[in-house]
């Protein structure tokens, strides 16, 4: 499962991998890419159209992979269905709650009138106002497709940006999670410290943390050889 404002395609090269060893399915998340628009976007909801989506294909015994907000929809899966899970894997992201800082994405979003552009270079050029990262803007510029008119968004923005302080607020996991888990901690990044390793220890007690090396938040992608040696340990012992 993919993180804020990304989509399925996000594990595409991950996802061919680990198809020539296991079943792979990558979902849109709601609001997101192809799922379904809903004014509802809370972590039990997304949990549950995951566990829907394992229902409709006869899924047991699964090992579930999460990154960013997908990796809080996979913990909120642990605590509502564990039935069903075998292994958990949660990337670069804890249960905790993370300061806002997404806002200047929304802003963007919301005022740039992206029917009006011929190409995705013009597209990328009126993002640049906003984000000068070339790689952050690519990423983010997924979420257009082509219209009638110039471009759309694909997600549902306004919802996500009204859902946005749930979102960043932390996971209540209200027992611990007794199944075996690992938690992948971008090198560069901030958002699983030091300081938070006990507090996702208590709540996961066989939680095992890996550090990818010269990777920031989006380790999937930026250390792609190093997440998917230590991702096929994991997922075979």
């Amino acid at each position: 499962m993919h993180g804020l404002f990304g989509m399925l395609d996000n594990w595409q090269y991950h996802a061919k991998l680990l198809g020539e060893h296991f079943s792979v399915f990558t979902v849109d998340l709601r609001n997101h890419g192809r799922s379904p628009h809903s004014d509802i976007m809370t972590y039990p909801a997304m949990a549950s159209d995951i566990l829907e989506f394992c229902e409709h294909h006869h899924l047991q015994d699964i090992m579930l992979l999460g990154h960013s907000m997908g990796g809080k929809v996979a913990m909120q899966f642990a605590v509502d269905s564990p039935q069903l899970l075998s292994k958990l894997i949660v990337a670069d992201i804890g249960p905790r709650a993370y300061h806002p800082a997404h806002e200047i994405y929304f802003k963007a979003f919301r005022e740039i009138d992206f029917s009006q552009f011929e190409t995705r270079q013009e597209a990328d050029a009126a993002f640049a106002k906003y984000e000068s990262n070339i790689g952050i803007r690519m990423f983010l510029l997924k979420n257009l497709e082509r219209a009638d008119k110039g471009f759309a968004i694909k997600a549902n923005v306004p919802i996500i940006e009204q859902s946005y302080p749930e979102i960043a607020d932390r996971i209540e996991i209200p027992f611990p999670v007794s199944i075996p888990t690992l938690f992948m901690r971008g090198e560069k990044s901030n958002y699983i410290r030091e300081r938070d390793l006990a507090d996702i220890q208590d709540s996961f007690p066989f939680a095992q943390f890996v550090i990818i090396k010269n990777a920031g938040h989006w380790l999937h992608a930026e250390n792609q050889g190093q997440f998917y040696q230590e991702l096929m340990g994991f997922l075979l012992k």
